[in-house]
């Protein structure tokens, strides 16, 4: 029995971008992407990123103006905007012991290219050392936004909220092991302030353990200012 054969071409999608406010020459200096795509959903993944490039650069109205497909060719219609400078990221009620720990330096945010990247990394460097000292329930924002001349200026704030302590490991089930053991084990003991990282350890340090079976992931229990930890 004789079989047809068939080579079907696989259909590849291009992008090309042509921006309205500014020249193909200073786009293509600022930013980098891929042309060539298997479907028409990754071409729009790569819009949002080239934007992410942009953006991350001070250009912060960036945007997708318009896309015309023309058969497999996409043509983005992009406006670039202008270039933001922050004028100033000036510390409105953080603590300085948070400040220093995160390396922060007022004099690092003032007068420079807006870098909304560098800006989000402050804030997510805050929270995590404050979930890993004792305030899991912390929030950190930007605050008195100002913006004049395309220059940006922002007071940081945070929220600590409630100091948290351990306060006991919980062992479900019928291991045959003291919870002063697995406190020592864990690097986590009754009074220590709560640390998110640690309790994200759990899982990893207790697969270490040959004599014990994890049956479910840890769990945290608050109450008031106290948490306990289940296993």
């Amino acid at each position: 029995m004789a079989f047809a054969t068939e080579s079907i071409a696989q259909k590849h999608f291009q992008l090309e971008l042509k921006p309205i406010d500014q020249s193909e020459a200073f786009l293509n200096k600022r930013v980098t992407f891929n042309n060539r795509f298997v479907d028409s959903l990754a071409v729009f993944g790569e819009l949002q990123r080239i934007l992410f490039q942009l953006q991350e650069q001070s250009y912060l109205e960036a945007s997708v103006e318009n896309v015309e497909r023309r058969d497999s060719i996409f043509y983005a219609f992009l406006k670039i905007g202008e270039s933001y400078e922050l004028a100033s990221l000036q510390n409105g009620n953080v603590e300085d012991v948070f400040l220093s720990q995160v390396g922060y330096k007022e004099r690092l945010f003032n007068d420079k290219p807006f870098n909304y990247h560098e800006v989000v990394e402050l804030q997510e460097s805050l929270l995590q050392y404050a979930e890993n000292n004792g305030f899991p329930f912390a929030s950190v924002w930007l605050d008195s936004i100002e913006i004049e001349d395309n220059k940006i200026s922002a007071q940081l704030f945070m929220q600590k909220n409630r100091l948290i302590l351990i306060d006991t490991i919980n062992i479900i089930g019928d291991a045959k092991v003291s919870a002063n053991y697995l406190e020592n084990y864990l690097g986590i003991k009754e009074g220590n302030y709560y640390s998110k990282s640690k309790v994200l350890k759990i899982r990893n340090r207790m697969q270490e353990l040959p004599f014990l079976e994890e049956i479910n992931d840890a769990t945290v229990t608050f109450a008031g200012d106290k948490a306990t930890i289940n296993l």
